[in-house]
């Protein structure tokens, strides 16, 4: 059986420096890596291909970003879209079926970073409708949602899967080269952990905004994960999926650096019940006193 091949990142993925430390690291076939994988649900597993290859989470001695050395070559990455993981989520989600409650999680704060998204590109679009681009955008269920409120909204994503069953309603691409014009408003919605090089993807979704369009930003926070010794902190690093790691700090500073301001999010009031708008306020309130790493950005 062929073994998997990787590339080595040996630059910082925000400032390019090379001065990097080692945080954690070890082999995928060594446990608990190994049991948390098998756990997964897999098309095929990866196992076999990777249990002998070698992970490592490093830490830019400059920026104090964090992110994995290791990651697939293009090759085997289009092998863990196409085999590894594509059909095996597509077929766990039929399984599973809807969670109503989930759903409605979901329905609710997308609708709520409509509305914010709205309001805030109102000055650089003159009354015209939103144009809005959802990089990364799995099954579309954001953008289908902008589309709702009027939006021209598009999404771009990879996986064949995803595209495949995406909700209607949008503009679908598989990339960004795909997609036209400028636009109003952008968000990588749990996207960046995923890229090998997040910054130029950034970058490129800077240059497709309007002068002061918005953008939504949202990762895991790794804040308190060492190493991969919990289910908890494998699901937050897992080295052949999430392979940058971000906290608040970093996290702002790497939007800042490709070319963004941080801007504070307005509050969005979307329920029926007095109690639940008291505790939208309070949280409201609480989130811009408690680092994030979800966070509202301005392109400047």
């Amino acid at each position: 059986m062929p073994t998997a091949e990787f590339r080595s990142r040996d630059a910082c993925i925000a400032c390019g420096g090379g001065s990097l430390v080692r945080v954690a690291g070890g082999r995928f076939g060594a446990e608990p890596l190994r049991s948390f994988i098998s756990a997964d649900p897999w098309g095929t597993s990866p196992l076999p291909y990777v249990e002998q290859a070698p992970w490592e989470l490093l830490r830019c001695g400059t920026c104090r970003q964090r992110f994995h050395r290791y990651v697939l070559a293009a090759e085997w990455d289009a092998r863990r879209f196409d085999e590894w993981m594509g059909p095996a989520v597509h077929q766990f989600e039929q399984r599973r079926g809807v969670d109503h409650e989930a759903a409605l999680r979901a329905g609710r704060a997308n609708a709520a970073h409509v509305l914010r998204i709205e309001l805030l590109t109102r000055p650089v679009r003159h009354g015209a409708p939103v144009r809005f681009l959802d990089f990364g955008c799995g099954w579309g269920r954001l953008p289908a949602m902008a589309a709702l409120f009027g939006f021209e909204a598009w999404g771009v994503d990879r996986d064949a899967w995803r595209r495949r069953d995406a909700a209607p309603g949008f503009r679908l691409c598989a990339g960004l080269e795909e997609v036209e014009g400028r636009f109003h408003a952008a968000s990588l919605m749990e996207v960046l952990e995923h890229l090998v090089d997040p910054m130029a993807v950034l970058r490129a979704v800077h240059d497709r905004l309007v002068p002061g369009g918005i953008l939504v930003v949202e990762t895991p926070d790794c804040t308190r994960v060492r190493g991969i010794a919990t289910a908890a902190e494998y699901r937050a690093i897992h080295p052949l999926d999430h392979v940058n790691a971000f906290d608040p700090p970093s996290l702002r500073r790497f939007v800042e650096r490709a070319g963004f301001r941080v801007v504070t999010a307005p509050t969005a009031y979307l329920a029926a019940e007095p109690l639940r708008l008291a505790r939208a306020a309070a949280r409201s309130l609480l989130a811009r006193l408690r680092p994030t790493t979800q966070l509202y950005c301005q392109r400047v």
